[in-house]
């Protein structure tokens, strides 16, 4: 959790671990709750009903974000994507859409 909180900017980034700091707990629950409530990347295709390139685009240009960006293949569980990111984009995407009477070629 330290390093969690090291990488998200809730801790300051030189903190020694026999450091005792305190932290704002309403911060600390929420990146608890982001972790916990959170999928990795090759799991949101079944989540969102896209395709696995699809899933990876949407995390590689930006539309949602890892809970830490950047960290690679070695982030463990702070590579994952928060679902409450997922779930506000697709609120932002069904907001632009327009009702149409048949669907179009392709």
């Amino acid at each position: 959790m330290r390093r969690a909180l090291k990488l998200t900017g809730v801790l300051p980034a030189d903190v020694e671990p026999d450091d005792r700091l305190t932290i704002d707990a309403g911060e600390g629950e929420r990146l608890a709750d982001r972790i916990h409530h959170s999928i990795s990347i090759n799991k949101i295709p079944d989540y969102l009903n896209c395709n696995r390139t699809q899933a990876q685009m949407l995390v590689k240009r930006g539309i949602v974000s890892q809970l830490v960006p950047g960290l690679g293949r070695g982030g463990g569980v702070l590579t994952k994507v928060a679902l409450g990111d997922l779930d506000d984009f697709v609120c932002r995407f069904r907001a632009n859409g327009t009702p149409v009477r048949q669907a179009s070629d392709g």
